[in-house]
Parts: structure tokens; C-alpha cells; sequence
């Protein structure tokens, strides 16, 4: 059954054709604070923009959470209609391939409909306006929940993501960070949408390698293939659904990533996941070095068939 799955997400993807458009360009016209917060992320804004010749406003309605890369707030349009806003605080870089996935359209990726730059007094801002997803992520189901999901929701779950990925890869577009913060629940069974697109690349801009300063998992601490490093949160997201822990950030992680041989290590410090299960997951967390001198390092298109394959051989059950 799930084998049958997997091959209708595979070929349902292939007919998910982008939908490319010639964003506006927009303009602020005027903005102002509508209260007084503590922090500036705090305050509520309206923005009066400009574009195509016709006038818009977007005001916030509420601070949703803030990260490394920025704040978001529920927001809505001058008709009312409501939707994600996000700022981040002068990332030149960051404009354009935010809004390359304004050219995605798939049912697993959270939209971006424009992008634009703003200026107050003391800031410049990149402003992205998104459609408005307001579950909870897979981190927060899974850490501060500490909820356990079922061995179907984790099938579930992770073939979307896989879908996505996937699909996104096969138009060139890497994310980065496909990990469970960047993962939200649509609704109330385990529809999700992979959110967050802010560092998002393309092959043909940055030749396939780019090493964000701000990140501190192993993928990222040299320059890296970009596929790589949607692979390397690939298998944490899957590690984190199978054991309920962000296990990546424990002290015995390491010895696992620094083992000669990490699968025997996986298999006793993990003894509920399966031997493809355990070999896989060491080859995902493999040290950096050795992935680059690898031949089949980034082979992330056998890697997703791999993880897919995983798919079908977790124990049962796992809880």
C-alpha cells in the first residue's frame, strides 16, 4: 500500500507544473506604527504600497514568532483578505531567491506572493507577503507537545515533505532547512507545508554551494552542495519523528557523526529503528568531509528514493 502511495505522490508531482509570473513592483507609499509595543516586533504596522499603478494597504493584526531570519505576523490586505507577512532586517540577498518561489505551485509548499523593500527610520527591511498557515509546526508537535505520532502520520508526513523537496529540486530550488520548525500543520489532520523559504537558491545563481554563516548543524560548516543539506535535515526531521527528541542537539549525537562505524553505533543507541533504518540515518549524519570526498555524496535523487523506501520497512510499532 505503501509502495502504491509513494508512486502517486512521485507522478502526481510530475504534472505539478510551475506557475511563472512577473511579480509587481511594489512600492511603500506611506507606513506607520498603530501602537506601542516593547520591542519594535511588537507593534502592529500599516504599509500603503503601490503597484502596477494601483494602491494597496497591508496592516498586521498580530506577531506571530520571530527567528533568525525574522518576524511574522497575521496580517491582512486592504479587501480583507488575510496573510503571512514576514520582514527581515537588511538581507540584501535574500529578495530575489525568497521569490523564486513565487514560480512554485505544490500543495506541500507554503506560497510566496511578492516580495519588496522597506526603509523606516532606523531599519531597512525585506518584505516578503505569504499565504497565512496558522497550525502548529512539527517542532513544537514533537518537542514542546511531546506528542508521539503514529507510525501512519510519519509516513504521511514525511512523504509530503519528500514530495516537495522533490518537486522543488527538480526546478532547480534547494531550501536549505527542511527540518520540523520549517514544517506546519495544515488543519487538523497531517496536511503540511514546508514554509520558511527564505534562504532558498537555485543551482544557476550560486553554482550549487553556499555556506550560510548563521548555521551550526555539520552541513553547513564548509561550502556544501546545496541538495546536501536539504538531505542532511531530511534525515534529522525523520530521526526527530522517530524517536520524539531533537536528538541532533544531544551529546551523544556526536559520538554518533564522529563513530568509524556510525550504523552499529545508530543501531545500539536506537535499538527501535530498523537496519535500513539505522544505515541510512548514518549515512545522512556522516562528518561533512566525508561527504564531499564521497563520489555519491550528493546524490540526493537516490537519497529520496532511499528515504522513501524507509517509508516501508519501520518497525511496528514504534510507540
Amino acid at each position: 500500500m505503501i509502495r502504491f502511495l509513494s508512486k502517486i505522490v512521485l507522478v502526481g508531482s510530475l504534472f505539478l507544473q510551475p506557475i511563472i509570473s512577473t511579480p509587481p513592483h511594489y512600492t511603500v507609499q506611506s507606513w506607520k506604527y498603530l501602537d506601542d509595543g516593547e520591542k519594535n516586533e511588537d507593534q502592529n504596522l500599516q504599509l500603503c504600497l503601490q503597484a502596477d499603478g494601483r494602491n494597496t494597504t497591508i496592516t498586521t493584526l498580530k506577531h506571530i514568532g520571530s527567528g533568525g531570519s525574522g518576524s511574522v505576523y497575521k496580517a491582512k490586505r486592504g479587501n480583507g483578505t488575510e496573510i503571512a507577512l514576514k520582514r527581515v532586517r537588511k538581507a540584501d540577498d535574500v529578495i530575489t531567491p525568497n521569490l523564486l518561489t513565487k514560480s512554485l505551485s505544490h500543495p506541500n509548499i507554503n506560497h510566496v506572493y511578492e516580495g519588496f523593500r522597506w526603509n523606516d527610520t532606523q531599519d531597512n527591511w525585506q518584505v516578503y507577503l505569504m499565504e497565512l498557515n496558522a497550525g502548529p509546526d512539527l517542532n513544537n508537535t514533537l518537542i514542546k507537545q511531546k506528542k508521539k505520532l503514529t507510525n501512519a502520520a510519519i509516513r504521511s508526513i514525511f512523504l509530503q515533505v519528500l514530495d516537495a523537496i522533490r518537486y522543488a529540486h527538480a526546478h532547480h530550488l534547494y531550501h536549505f532547512h527542511p527540518k520540523p520548525p520549517n514544517i506546519v500543520f495544515v488543519g487538523e489532520g497531517n496536511w503540511v507545508k514546508l514554509v520558511d523559504f527564505d534562504t532558498v537558491t537555485n543551482h544557476e545563481t550560486y553554482g550549487g554551494h553556499r555556506a550560510p554563516k548563521h548555521s551550526t548543524d555539520p552541513s553547513n560548516r564548509t561550502p556544501f552542495n546545496t541538495a546536501a543539506a536539504d538531505v542532511w535535515h531530511l534525515g534529522q526531521t525523520l530521526g526527530m519523528m522517530l524517536l520524539n527528541d531533537d536528538f541532533v542537539r544531544q551529546r551523544w549525537f556526536q559520538g554518533i557523526i564522529n563513530a568509524r562505524d556510525r550504523f552499529k553505533v545508530i543501531k545500539r543507541r536506537i535499538p527501535m529503528i530498523s537496519d535500513p533504518a539505522a544505515e541510512l540515518l548514518g549515512k545522512m549524519f556522516a562528518p561533512v568531509e566525508e561527504r564531499i570526498s564521497s563520489s555519491q555524496a550528493y546524490d540526493e535523487a537516490e537519497k529520496i528514493k532511499l528515504f522513501t523506501e524507509l517509508l516501508i520497512v519501520l518497525p511496528k510499532p514504534l510507540n
